[in-house]
Protein backbone atom coordinates (compact mmCIF):
# COMPACT_ATOMS: atom_id res chain seq x y z
CA UNK A 1 0.00 0.00 0.00
CA UNK A 2 1.36 3.38 -1.01
CA UNK A 3 -0.62 6.73 0.56
CA UNK A 4 -0.29 10.42 -0.06
CA UNK A 5 -1.81 13.43 1.72
CA UNK A 6 -1.66 16.97 1.59
CA UNK A 7 -2.65 18.53 4.97
CA UNK A 8 -3.49 22.65 4.44
CA UNK A 9 -4.31 25.53 6.51
CA UNK A 10 -6.41 27.94 4.65
CA UNK A 11 -6.82 30.45 7.74
CA UNK A 12 -8.74 30.69 10.47
CA UNK A 13 -11.65 29.02 10.07
CA UNK A 14 -10.81 26.56 7.15
CA UNK A 15 -8.13 23.67 6.43
CA UNK A 16 -8.15 20.64 3.67
CA UNK A 17 -6.73 17.22 3.81
CA UNK A 18 -6.47 15.58 0.37
CA UNK A 19 -4.64 12.38 -0.34
CA UNK A 20 -3.96 9.62 -3.28
CA UNK A 21 -4.09 5.83 -2.53
CA UNK A 22 -2.94 2.65 -4.14
CA UNK A 23 -2.80 -0.67 -3.04
CA UNK A 24 -1.84 -4.09 -4.74
CA UNK A 25 -2.59 -7.63 -3.19
CA UNK A 26 -1.78 -10.61 -4.80
CA UNK A 27 -1.80 -14.44 -3.93
CA UNK A 28 -1.20 -17.58 -4.80
CA UNK A 29 -2.72 -21.05 -2.96
CA UNK A 30 -2.67 -24.73 -3.62
CA UNK A 31 -5.47 -27.09 -2.40
CA UNK A 32 -4.58 -30.96 -2.27
CA UNK A 33 -7.62 -33.01 -1.11
CA UNK A 34 -8.04 -36.66 -1.22
CA UNK A 35 -11.77 -37.67 -1.61
CA UNK A 36 -11.77 -41.27 -0.18
CA UNK A 37 -14.68 -42.75 -1.79
CA UNK A 38 -13.74 -42.18 -5.03
CA UNK A 39 -9.96 -43.07 -4.80
CA UNK A 40 -9.21 -39.66 -6.19
CA UNK A 41 -6.75 -37.01 -5.33
CA UNK A 42 -8.05 -33.47 -6.49
CA UNK A 43 -5.49 -30.32 -6.77
CA UNK A 44 -6.83 -27.14 -6.97
CA UNK A 45 -4.25 -24.30 -7.81
CA UNK A 46 -5.34 -20.13 -7.15
CA UNK A 47 -3.93 -16.77 -8.27
CA UNK A 48 -5.36 -13.48 -7.38
CA UNK A 49 -4.50 -10.18 -8.14
CA UNK A 50 -6.03 -6.72 -6.87
CA UNK A 51 -5.36 -2.56 -7.65
CA UNK A 52 -7.27 -0.66 -5.83
CA UNK A 53 -6.72 3.63 -6.23
CA UNK A 54 -8.56 5.89 -4.53
CA UNK A 55 -8.41 9.94 -4.07
CA UNK A 56 -9.72 11.34 -1.06
CA UNK A 57 -10.38 15.28 0.49
CA UNK A 58 -11.89 16.82 3.44
CA UNK A 59 -12.73 20.17 4.20
CA UNK A 60 -12.62 21.66 7.85
CA UNK A 61 -14.88 24.47 8.42
CA UNK A 62 -14.39 26.28 11.82
CA UNK A 63 -17.19 29.56 11.84
CA UNK A 64 -16.76 30.02 15.53
CA UNK A 65 -14.76 28.70 17.70
CA UNK A 66 -17.02 26.00 19.18
CA UNK A 67 -18.41 24.49 16.03
CA UNK A 68 -16.85 22.66 13.41
CA UNK A 69 -18.04 20.81 9.79
CA UNK A 70 -15.80 18.32 7.93
CA UNK A 71 -17.41 17.19 4.59
CA UNK A 72 -15.74 14.80 3.30
CA UNK A 73 -15.63 12.78 -0.60
CA UNK A 74 -13.76 9.70 -1.70
CA UNK A 75 -13.17 7.57 -4.86
CA UNK A 76 -12.24 4.04 -4.70
CA UNK A 77 -11.75 2.14 -7.93
CA UNK A 78 -11.05 -1.46 -7.99
CA UNK A 79 -9.90 -4.21 -10.27
CA UNK A 80 -9.36 -7.89 -9.28
CA UNK A 81 -8.45 -10.58 -11.29
CA UNK A 82 -8.20 -14.51 -10.82
CA UNK A 83 -7.39 -17.35 -12.58
CA UNK A 84 -6.99 -21.34 -11.39
CA UNK A 85 -6.95 -24.81 -12.29
CA UNK A 86 -8.66 -28.02 -11.01
CA UNK A 87 -6.97 -31.34 -11.46
CA UNK A 88 -7.98 -34.41 -10.42
CA UNK A 89 -6.44 -37.70 -10.31
CA UNK A 90 -8.37 -40.99 -10.24
CA UNK A 91 -7.79 -44.42 -10.73
CA UNK A 92 -8.78 -44.61 -14.38
CA UNK A 93 -6.71 -41.25 -15.26
CA UNK A 94 -6.26 -37.60 -14.85
CA UNK A 95 -9.14 -35.31 -15.62
CA UNK A 96 -7.96 -31.57 -16.22
CA UNK A 97 -10.82 -29.15 -15.43
CA UNK A 98 -10.30 -25.83 -16.68
CA UNK A 99 -11.31 -22.51 -14.66
CA UNK A 100 -12.50 -19.59 -16.42
CA UNK A 101 -11.01 -16.27 -15.64
CA UNK A 102 -12.64 -13.85 -13.08
CA UNK A 103 -12.62 -10.68 -12.91
CA UNK A 104 -14.56 -7.77 -10.50
CA UNK A 105 -14.33 -3.90 -11.58
CA UNK A 106 -16.09 -1.50 -9.42
CA UNK A 107 -16.17 2.18 -8.86
CA UNK A 108 -17.30 3.66 -5.83
CA UNK A 109 -18.13 7.10 -4.36
CA UNK A 110 -18.02 7.70 -0.70
CA UNK A 111 -19.39 10.95 1.17
CA UNK A 112 -18.80 11.87 4.94
CA UNK A 113 -20.29 14.84 6.60
CA UNK A 114 -19.93 15.49 10.45
CA UNK A 115 -21.07 18.20 12.74
CA UNK A 116 -19.76 19.11 16.46
CA UNK A 117 -20.31 21.43 18.45
CA UNK A 118 -18.83 22.10 21.93
CA UNK A 119 -20.58 24.10 24.74
CA UNK A 120 -17.40 24.54 26.51
CA UNK A 121 -14.10 22.41 27.44
CA UNK A 122 -16.16 19.68 29.25
CA UNK A 123 -19.27 19.15 26.77
CA UNK A 124 -19.35 18.37 23.24
CA UNK A 125 -21.90 16.59 20.99
CA UNK A 126 -21.83 15.48 17.40
CA UNK A 127 -23.62 14.05 14.47
CA UNK A 128 -21.93 12.14 11.34
CA UNK A 129 -23.43 10.38 8.31
CA UNK A 130 -21.15 8.27 5.79
CA UNK A 131 -21.41 5.55 3.34
CA UNK A 132 -18.71 3.12 3.14
CA UNK A 133 -17.08 0.53 0.69
CA UNK A 134 -15.74 -3.11 1.17
CA UNK A 135 -14.82 -4.79 -2.19
CA UNK A 136 -15.20 -8.00 -3.38
CA UNK A 137 -13.54 -10.93 -3.81
CA UNK A 138 -12.91 -14.48 -5.25
CA UNK A 139 -13.84 -18.47 -4.01
CA UNK A 140 -11.77 -21.13 -4.35
CA UNK A 141 -12.11 -22.81 -7.83
CA UNK A 142 -14.00 -25.66 -7.12
CA UNK A 143 -16.71 -23.15 -5.42
CA UNK A 144 -20.25 -23.35 -7.08
CA UNK A 145 -19.73 -19.43 -6.90
CA UNK A 146 -16.35 -18.13 -7.63
CA UNK A 147 -17.09 -14.64 -7.30
CA UNK A 148 -19.02 -12.25 -4.56
CA UNK A 149 -19.66 -8.62 -5.22
CA UNK A 150 -18.97 -5.51 -2.54
CA UNK A 151 -21.01 -4.66 0.02
CA UNK A 152 -21.64 -1.10 0.81
CA UNK A 153 -23.11 0.67 4.11
CA UNK A 154 -24.56 4.26 5.31
CA UNK A 155 -23.87 4.90 9.31
CA UNK A 156 -25.52 7.30 10.80
CA UNK A 157 -24.04 8.41 14.55
CA UNK A 158 -24.92 11.26 16.73
CA UNK A 159 -23.60 11.55 20.31
CA UNK A 160 -21.69 13.08 23.52
CA UNK A 161 -18.90 12.91 25.27
CA UNK A 162 -18.52 15.17 28.85
CA UNK A 163 -16.14 15.19 31.22
CA UNK A 164 -15.18 16.78 34.87
CA UNK A 165 -13.27 20.18 34.92
CA UNK A 166 -10.68 18.49 37.24
CA UNK A 167 -10.84 15.72 34.14
CA UNK A 168 -11.11 12.42 36.75
CA UNK A 169 -14.85 11.65 35.21
CA UNK A 170 -15.31 11.23 31.52
CA UNK A 171 -18.60 9.88 29.66
CA UNK A 172 -19.82 8.84 26.34
CA UNK A 173 -22.93 8.24 24.71
CA UNK A 174 -24.25 7.48 20.85
CA UNK A 175 -26.40 6.00 18.71
CA UNK A 176 -26.16 4.54 15.78
CA UNK A 177 -28.05 3.01 12.90
CA UNK A 178 -26.00 1.26 9.71
CA UNK A 179 -27.63 0.25 6.71
CA UNK A 180 -26.00 -2.48 4.12
CA UNK A 181 -26.42 -3.59 1.01
CA UNK A 182 -25.27 -6.50 -0.30
CA UNK A 183 -23.66 -8.05 2.78
CA UNK A 184 -20.69 -10.17 2.48
CA UNK A 185 -21.69 -13.39 4.89
CA UNK A 186 -18.21 -15.03 5.40
CA UNK A 187 -17.58 -19.01 5.45
CA UNK A 188 -20.92 -20.93 4.01
CA UNK A 189 -19.97 -24.39 3.59
CA UNK A 190 -20.80 -25.48 -0.31
CA UNK A 191 -20.34 -29.01 -2.22
CA UNK A 192 -17.55 -28.68 -4.21
CA UNK A 193 -16.98 -29.26 -7.69
CA UNK A 194 -15.42 -33.28 -7.81
CA UNK A 195 -16.52 -33.92 -4.34
CA UNK A 196 -16.31 -32.76 -0.98
CA UNK A 197 -16.95 -28.96 0.69
CA UNK A 198 -15.50 -26.13 -0.22
CA UNK A 199 -16.05 -22.35 2.41
CA UNK A 200 -17.86 -19.95 -0.14
CA UNK A 201 -18.19 -15.96 0.73
CA UNK A 202 -21.73 -14.72 -0.54
CA UNK A 203 -23.72 -11.34 -1.00
CA UNK A 204 -26.67 -12.63 1.90
CA UNK A 205 -28.45 -9.83 1.56
CA UNK A 206 -29.21 -6.51 3.03
CA UNK A 207 -28.52 -5.76 7.02
CA UNK A 208 -29.96 -2.79 9.00
CA UNK A 209 -28.48 -2.71 12.79
CA UNK A 210 -28.97 -0.03 15.45
CA UNK A 211 -28.56 0.99 18.89
CA UNK A 212 -26.74 2.58 21.79
CA UNK A 213 -23.08 2.61 23.40
CA UNK A 214 -21.98 4.28 26.94
CA UNK A 215 -18.73 4.47 28.36
CA UNK A 216 -17.09 5.79 31.02
CA UNK A 217 -13.83 6.62 32.72
CA UNK A 218 -13.01 7.22 36.44
CA UNK A 219 -9.36 8.28 37.20
CA UNK A 220 -9.32 9.32 41.19
CA UNK A 221 -5.38 9.81 40.81
CA UNK A 222 -2.60 9.65 38.44
CA UNK A 223 -1.40 6.19 38.59
CA UNK A 224 -5.03 4.18 38.81
CA UNK A 225 -7.85 4.42 35.64
CA UNK A 226 -11.53 2.47 35.75
CA UNK A 227 -13.31 2.36 32.77
CA UNK A 228 -16.38 0.55 31.33
CA UNK A 229 -18.74 0.65 28.44
CA UNK A 230 -22.05 -0.92 27.59
CA UNK A 231 -23.30 -1.57 24.14
CA UNK A 232 -26.86 -2.56 22.60
CA UNK A 233 -27.41 -3.30 18.98
CA UNK A 234 -30.28 -5.06 16.95
CA UNK A 235 -29.52 -6.45 13.83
Amino acid sequence: TAELRFDSTLGDTLSTLVGLFYSNETTDATDVTSILPLSAVRTTVSATNADTYAVFGTVFWKPTTAFEVSLGLRYDHEDRTAQGSITTVVPAGTIVSPVPIAQIKSDQVEPRLSLKYKFDDNVMVYGSVARGYRGGGFNAPTAPTRTYRGDSAWTYEVGTKFSSTDRTISLGAALFYSDYKDYIGLNSIAPAAGGGLVTVDLNTGDVRSYGAELEATFRPVRNFTLSGGLTYMNA
